[in-house]
């Protein structure tokens, strides 16, 4: 029998050929160099800084990619050119950078799955105020019952949108996007929440108007529980007022201060406990808010902290189903009933204390003060 040696020692030579030049192969679908967009608060000025930057060896989105990412304590950068489909969805493990090259149309149904301990980064090539119908687009939509991006369990998920035109629509019941931690600098967003099996809240329909530049910041994103009140406070962007309006009235909005380019937007209940109505921010869906198990059920015509002169008096009113009760938190004021008109009760605070001392007054026990007033 001849000597087939030489023959196996070849075959494993050439075997380890390809797998050493495999690499080689999938360099293929790697950009080398991608510039990017992205912005930065500056807490000096209260506005968002632009800079650039640029990443190399992207991996260059297909529509096989349904994993972006692999583990969770890596970083990833990923480049969509051109027109993508990806049909079946994408999970994302670690920190995961997507940059959305201009002219690129990325379509992903299925959603983009982040877990707790991941993070999506989503970066334009254009500034913000410069984006036009040239800037790389992202269009997702989410499974039943889960959000267009993000997860249903979000306490560690971080989702970061800096350009781009980025639409997220929910399956049914889903949010558009939904993480513990939403920062929009940039770009455009529109979020959708497609119709439900209560569609009197007032969801967005299946085609809402079309998408806004992202001209605020919130410190609070995502659906809510209310109990009693709840405070927002949202940054603008670019020197505009914005307006937080809502749906129904099962919750009162008032404005109740502004410091420079923050608005103080506080959400009080009106309606019963479990009711709900959609929040708005400049007309466009914002979140969902719930009416808690325990709340006052009282509207106060006044919310905002306000000043009172020694000796002097100012008069609350209170509209609820029946009598409230009100009580100031420090000896500085006192409080008297004056009467009522129909739902409308009316409370008088007076200013017996020193110049410059505070009082924060409660409303049926609750734990924070409907407002605070201090003596001029």
């Amino acid at each position: 029998m001849k000597d087939r040696s030489w023959k196996k020692a070849l075959s494993l030579v050439l075997t380890f050929a390809l797998v050493f030049a495999m690499p080689c192969v999938t360099s293929v679908w790697a950009v080398e160099k991608v510039d990017y967009v992205y912005g930065e608060w500056n807490k000096d000025t209260n506005t968002v800084e632009w800079k650039t930057g640029t990443a190399v060896n992207c991996t260059k989105i297909t529509a096989d990619n349904q994993q972006w990412g692999n583990t969770k304590s890596e970083e990833y950068w990923y480049v969509a050119e051109g027109d993508v489909t990806i049909s079946s969805g994408v999970n994302v493990t670690g920190s995961v950078h997507l940059i959305l090259a201009d002219g690129c149309d990325l379509t992903i149904n299925g959603g983009i799955v982040v877990p707790n301990g991941s993070s999506l980064t989503i970066y334009g090539q254009t500034p913000y105020g410069e984006v036009d119908g040239n800037t790389g687009k992202l269009t997702v939509a989410g499974g039943t019952g889960n959000a267009g991006i993000g997860s249903s369990s979000s306490d560690d998920v971080t989702i970061t949108i800096h350009g781009g035109k980025v639409t997220a629509a929910g399956g049914t019941n889903g949010h558009g996007i939904s993480g513990a931690q939403i920062t929009i600098s940039g770009g455009t967003f529109k979020q959708i929440r497609p119709s439900s099996d209560t569609p009197s809240l007032g969801y967005l329909p299946d085609a809402p108007r079309e998408p806004e530049y992202a001209t605020f910041l919130s410190d609070t994103y995502g659906d809510l529980t209310v109990s009693g009140r709840y405070q927002f406070r949202i940054t603008s962007l670019d020197g505009s007022t914005p307006v937080m309006s809502v749906s129904n009235g099962n919750f009162a909005v008032s404005l109740a201060r502004q410091s420079g380019n923050e608005y103080f937007y506080v959400l009080t209940c009106t309606g019963e406990p479990g009711s709900m109505a959609i929040v708005y921010m400049n007309g466009v869906f914002f979140l969902t808010a719930t009416v808690g198990d325990t709340f006052s059920g009282v509207v106060s015509d006044t919310n905002a902290p306000f000043t009172v002169s020694q000796g002097g008096s100012y008069q609350f009113r209170l509209t609820a189903a029946e009598k409230p009760t009100m009580a100031a938190g420090s000896p500085s004021f006192t409080v008297a009933y004056v009467g009522n008109e129909g739902k409308d009760w009316f409370f008088k605070v007076t200013a017996i204390g020193k110049v410059g001392d505070g009082c924060g007054f409660y409303v049926n026990g609750q734990k924070d003060p409907v407002s605070i007033a201090h003596i001029a």
